[in-house]
């Protein structure tokens, strides 16, 4: 599981990671009864979030970016060693993403804190909330990204657009996302196919 895309040798990429992003939830009239709404966080527009170390990391620089929003920076390779005891280039399946975002940390400035991720979707193992939905609007609003895998890659989800009724029924129309893979856009809208072939979705949440 994500693993389907290979690094380009010797690419340099930039790195601005987010601090103390705002988030928000707009929402407006769009019909009778129904509104449109996008809940999400705002990066500077130069913001650039990690990007993944090795073709099969971009699991762990979500995690990397997931907590740098939160006020702490880890270093990628510590993620990975926290789960395979050594920097390895490997892929990670949700369990073992799950396992690398949850416990006690220390960031590289020597601050302590600690960090819990809690799995939504994951296909491979037959986990699906149905209001996952409602859980990922909520995340966002809160200020917490969540690492989604789709297509054998794991993003970031910053933000999405959505509508809903008076009943509080809830129509999800596109999900923006933050791509660790260097040579993709940094902030883009998740595909139509991606979306279909959505296979994994995990809160973060960083005390």
């Amino acid at each position: 599981m994500l693993h389907r895309r290979h690094l380009i040798a010797g690419l340099a990429a930039t790195l601005a990671l987010p601090r103390a992003a705002r988030a928000e939830i707009v929402c407006q009239p769009w019909s009778p009864g129904v509104e449109a709404c996008e809940a999400g966080l705002k990066f500077a527009p130069d913001v650039r979030t990690a990007p993944q170390e090795c073709p099969y990391w971009c699991w762990a620089a979500c995690i990397q970016t997931a907590f740098a929003v939160a006020g702490h920076d880890v270093h990628q390779q510590t993620i990975v060693q926290r789960v395979f005891g050594n920097p390895v280039c490997s892929v990670a399946d949700g369990p073992t993403i799950t396992r690398a975002a949850t416990g006690a940390w220390t960031s590289n400035s020597g601050r302590n804190f600690a960090a819990a991720a809690t799995v939504i979707i994951d296909s491979q193992y037959g986990m699906y909330r149905p209001d996952a939905h409602l859980v990922a609007a909520a995340e966002l609003e809160a200020g917490r990204p969540l690492i989604l895998g789709a297509l054998g890659h794991a993003v970031l989800l910053t933000a999405m657009q959505f509508s809903r009724d008076s009943y509080g029924n809830t129509q999800v129309h596109s999900l923006t996302i933050r791509d660790p893979w260097p040579t993709n856009p940094n902030r883009r809208v998740l595909s139509g196919m991606e979306v279909q072939q959505i296979s994994f979705l995990a809160t973060v949440q960083v005390a």
